[in-house]
């Protein structure tokens, strides 16, 4: 079977997977789709072993057409790495989306969760093959926030047993002022389907990153009531916070105060320079 798609829109990936299912292809064994938007396939599209080729290579398209038993050898197992842009950031349903009280929606962090090879329970069907009929796996590629949260949680608890003193607020401090803003193709990350740079109201604080967050030598504990600046589209305020830091460096440390607001916003840090003498010393800002 050969589908073919000229548009680049997600759901025509979906729709090309969802057409081997038809009558006219009973017994087929496999399926060559040609398609630019790969990376949007969803695993439980299809039961049967397929290849994605590009649009561009219509010297494969002619020659599978027109020749006779056509053999494809399909490579299992090879990894690409250093794929750009990597990373990107993709939207799940809304109402996956934590919420404070005041309705403000609150990414803090992001986290690996789009194609996550991950164990999957054998006797639950995880792709359609027909009528009342499913494929069953041990392994499945699995999106959702029920992927990248076991992630940010994993990443949590190796920081609790690396450092026993931390509090919940200070790994969450950890994770967050150490998490990546830009990708491989050194800018900021960007969204899955349009490739337009994101903003902190995207992807939070950053793609997390564990190992600089074991190595942090600064931690912000969380000193309640939390700060937390509600703002209509009108007016301006004000306001002031204090927040307690503490020194995980070894050794006498100095800090000095770098501020990127967001756009219309005016941030400013006082004092602009922390000294301490000692590991564990804390000191406001």
């Amino acid at each position: 079977m050969l589908q073919e798609s000229s548009s680049s829109v997600t759901t025509m990936m979906s729709h090309q997977c969802l057409s081997i299912y038809g009558p006219d292809i009973a017994g087929a064994y496999g399926a060559i789709l040609s398609e630019d938007d790969a990376e949007f396939l969803q695993q439980d599209y299809v039961y049967m072993p397929i290849v994605i080729v590009s649009t561009r290579d219509g010297d494969l398209k002619n020659c599978i057409i027109n020749t006779t038993n056509t053999t494809v050898r399909v490579n299992f197992g090879l990894t690409l790495l250093g794929t750009k842009p990597a990373r990107k950031w993709y939207i799940f349903p809304l109402e996956d989306l934590i919420e404070d009280p005041h309705g403000l929606s609150k990414p803090d962090i992001l986290s690996p969760g789009y194609h996550i090879l991950a164990a999957w329970v054998p006797n639950k069907g995880f792709a359609p093959k027909g009528e009342d009929d499913y494929l069953l796996t041990d392994y499945a590629l699995v999106s959702d926030t029920s992927m990248s949260c076991p992630h940010a949680a994993g990443i949590a608890a190796l920081l609790k047993a690396s450092h026993h003193a931390w509090s919940s607020a200070s790994i969450r401090s950890a994770l967050m002022k150490t998490a990546d803003v830009t990708g491989n193709a050194v800018r900021r990350i960007i969204e899955m389907t349009t490739e337009v740079a994101g903003t902190p109201l995207d992807f939070g604080a950053g793609h997390v990153n564990p190992n600089k967050a074991m190595d942090l030598d600064l931690v912000l504990d969380l000193n309640y009531p939390s700060f937390l600046a509600l703002l209509n589209m009108t007016n301006t305020a004000t306001t002031t916070f204090k927040k307690v830091l503490t020194n995980r460096a070894d050794n006498s440390s100095v800090y000095h105060a770098v501020i990127s607001a967001p756009q219309g916003m005016e941030a400013v840090a006082q004092p602009t320079t922390l000294a301490f003498c000692r590991k564990r010393q804390q000191s406001w800002v």
